[in-house]
């Protein structure tokens, strides 16, 4: 795919060295084990409204299920609390559309800024009685 781009050995070289720091960071390991699930298209009704979108990784285990959306491109909000409305609006969305799936699991969101490299987890309010 990178050679559409018709980049230098040396842009390449820095694209395959900044996908490394992450696919290797001991933080992430688990986001990327053959365990989780890549590219997963999610829909659901959210307050009335029917949403769609596509999950970049989900991991699901027996007692929880996290969410990660990958922000690329980006400078990472300065802490976890200052993550942009509409990011926090869009993994809220993930997260109740996934507790109605699992409905026994805690639901995690969390944001893995690429250009850090940073995860951080999206705080959502607790799940409606």
């Amino acid at each position: 795919m990178l050679a559409e781009f018709r980049l230098q050995p040396l842009e390449v070289e820095a694209h395959v060295r900044d996908v490394s720091a992450i696919l290797d960071h001991p933080e992430f390991s688990a986001i990327f084990t053959s365990d989780s699930l890549a590219e997963v298209p999610l829909t659901g009704v959210v307050n009335g409204q029917v949403v769609s979108g596509v999950v970049d990784r989900l991991l699901v285990d027996q007692a929880k299920v996290l969410v990660v959306d990958y922000k690329t491109n980006r400078r990472p909000p300065s802490s976890p609390d200052a993550v942009p409305g509409a990011y926090r609006t869009q993994m809220t969305a993930y997260v109740e559309i996934l507790r109605h799936v699992y409905p026994d699991r805690d639901v995690k969101a969390a944001l893995l800024w690429t250009e850090a490299p940073r995860l951080d987890t999206v705080r959502i309010g607790p799940a409606p009685n």
